[in-house]
């Protein structure tokens, strides 16, 4: 494949695909099928730590429905609200509410699982695909775990039900596997009217992210970030000597910057553990601890072991 891009770590001008594609089937048999395929593929040749990112076109429909957004412009509608992952949900509602929209509570990414799952019952495409989805999230995570994104929105042009990415959180390297469910793409190119669903793995991504994991396991444990925002530098050096206490490598990032580029920084690094601390959290003696592979924030007491569970030397 060819195509016009910025060259930059996982990102080529040239570069190969390998496709899976099941035609004549539609809905949750292909997909558990992809699911299947994309968990034991990644396996086989040792990635570790992967998401399958799903969501379905009907949802993004709705989503736009409810925000008042008019019906042919979905592409518009779904552009902005791809930026989420990139500029934080915030921001993505500011963009909207500029333009004077305002989007459904059960979108936001942080919302209560239920309050989107309520909004999938009432979705007729995805009305028999309930259960198994309900099964398919609550599944063990083994080598992939699935996950709903309801910022997902890729391929519109030709994708016509689900549509699905797998990325490695932190790797910096992009989704390596992605595809989705396209009801008339195949006779469009002169076949049969036929549904399918398909998925590319993008191999020189695999191969960048494999280079990654083994050069990660071989080097020394991967530290700490101690991102900060207005606290002072002593209680910041207070939380870096807690984590060296207990035998713990961490850093304190060393210039005022902004959350959101402390923590691009750490994601570049394939860092996994971020101890964000600001002026609340010095009043009351604590720090908020983030996960940036399993994407879960809570806060730890300067009184308890800084990491929950063993050290991070002890995760891949």
């Amino acid at each position: 494949v060819w195509r016009a891009d910025r060259p930059q770590r996982g990102r080529f001008r040239e570069f190969y695909q390998c496709d899976a594609d099941i035609v004549g089937a539609e809905g949750l048999i292909p997909l558990l099928e992809m699911v299947a395929l994309v968990r034991e593929g990644l396996e086989a040749v040792g990635v570790r730590g992967a998401v399958f990112h799903l969501n379905h076109r009907a949802l993004l429909e709705q989503a736009a429905l409810e925000t008042g957004w008019p019906a042919d412009q979905l592409p518009a509608f779904c552009t902005i609200l791809d930026k989420a992952d990139k500029i934080g949900w915030p921001a993505v509602q500011q963009l909207f509410a500029e333009q004077g929209y305002t989007l459904p509570a059960w979108l936001d990414p942080n919302a209560p699982p239920e309050a989107l799952w309520n909004t999938l019952q009432t979705i007729p495409a995805l009305a028999a695909d309930l259960p198994g989805l309900r099964q398919l999230l609550q599944a063990p995570p083994n080598a992939m775990s699935v996950r709903w994104d309801v910022t997902l929105a890729r391929g519109l042009e030709y994708y016509t039900g689900y549509v699905y990415e797998v990325r490695v959180p932190g790797s910096g390297v992009g989704s390596i596997a992605a595809g989705g469910a396209y009801a008339s793409l195949v006779k469009e190119f002169g076949g049969p009217d036929l549904p399918a669903m398909g998925v590319s793995f993008g191999i020189e991504r695999i191969l960048t992210l494999l280079e990654q994991q083994a050069s990660a396991s071989a080097a020394q444990p991967q530290p700490v970030l101690v991102a900060w925002i207005d606290a002072s530098p002593s209680y910041i050096y207070r939380v870096v000597k807690h984590f060296h206490q207990a035998g713990i490598a961490a850093f304190a990032f060393p210039a005022p910057k902004k959350l959101k580029a402390q923590l691009d920084y750490a994601q570049r690094r394939g860092l996994r553990w971020v101890a964000i601390v600001g002026a609340t959290e010095e009043a009351h003696e604590t720090f908020q601890l983030r996960d940036l592979i399993q994407h879960t924030q809570g806060v730890r007491s300067l009184n308890e072991p800084p990491l929950p569970g063993k050290p991070p030397e002890t995760f891949p």
